[in-house]
């Protein structure tokens, strides 16, 4: 059986994203994993917390954390397994430790917009996990709820595809029964389908199973261009395949406003290195 992993501070959003996690593992019958870490106190010395103030934050994360178990697992009629996991330490590694443990079908976080969105993103946990962690990262936009997945949007840069981890996407196609939307945008359209004509045949070969749609969308904004695309064929789910210099842009300080005020699906972000992994996550 497949694993969820939620990260929870919580925040509201990531609550919700903790809801949203709760719905899509009973979907697939996989079991949850609620993660919370508290920082040590060196991580937060200006604070001058006290090894008996420590540990009572420690014990009341995981009360806290039981309680929001519980509530998600009269949410789902106790179909699932929902733990809680209090860790120590620090969020990104402890995060990406318990990700080696159960080697997960994705990690779920929330995010938040508004005014300081841009400052959020930059320096939030989400940003990090998705620029350096090696397991698919879901992330929840704030409000968004649980429908299930009939329109899932794979976005390319038709770069090097046979690079690209698509059995983790056909794993993750595999767990919903929706119609596969690939979509390329680019400025220069006839340059693109003209260099890169190969491409889009090696991704078809290897999603063929799922019958993929293909599209090309002229924009001279990404961002931009996949929102509309988003809207158009409305899409309940996309997914990315951050490069070190591609879509992970989407996330960068330059596109993060634009996102977070338009962008109103979650977005999963499938990391380069699963090509190299084994695929001990499978569902059930």
């Amino acid at each position: 059986m497949s694993t969820i992993i939620s990260s929870v501070d919580f925040s509201e959003s990531s609550l919700n994203a903790a809801r949203y996690a709760a719905a899509l593992a009973a979907s697939i019958e996989a079991n949850l994993i609620l993660v919370n870490v508290v920082q040590f106190p060196a991580a937060v010395a200006e604070a001058a917390v006290s090894e008996q103030t420590y540990e009572e934050m420690v014990s009341l994360a995981q009360h806290d954390l039981e309680n929001v178990a519980g509530e998600l697992a009269n949410r789902v009629n106790h179909s699932i397994s929902i733990a809680a996991d209090v860790l120590e330490g620090t969020v990104d590694y402890q995060i990406e430790v318990i990700a080696e443990k159960y080697k997960p079908f994705s990690i779920v976080m929330g995010i938040r917009s508004g005014r300081n969105f841009e400052r959020f993103l930059a320096g939030s946990h989400a940003l990090f996990a998705l620029r350096h962690s090696h397991y698919p990262i879901l992330i929840i936009p704030e409000g968004c709820l649980f429908n299930g997945f009939k329109n899932i949007g794979l976005a390319t840069d038709l770069n090097h595809v046979k690079e690209e981890p698509v059995e983790s996407v056909r794993r993750h196609m595999s767990a919903f029964n929706a119609t596969l939307h690939v979509v390329h945008v680019s400025k220069n359209i006839n340059k693109a389908i003209s260099e890169e004509a190969s491409e889009p045949i090696s991704l078809a070969n290897q999603l063929s199973g799922f019958k993929p749609k293909f599209y090309y969308v002229k924009n001279e904004n990404i961002s931009e261009g996949l929102r509309e695309f988003c809207q158009l064929h409305n899409l309940d789910l996309l997914i990315i395949i951050p490069k070190e210099h591609g879509l992970l842009d989407l996330f960068s300080e330059k596109h993060s406003s634009r996102i977070a005020t338009h962008m109103k699906i979650p977005v999963l972000a499938i990391p380069p290195q699963l090509l190299h992994q084994t695929s001990d996550y499978t569902i059930m």
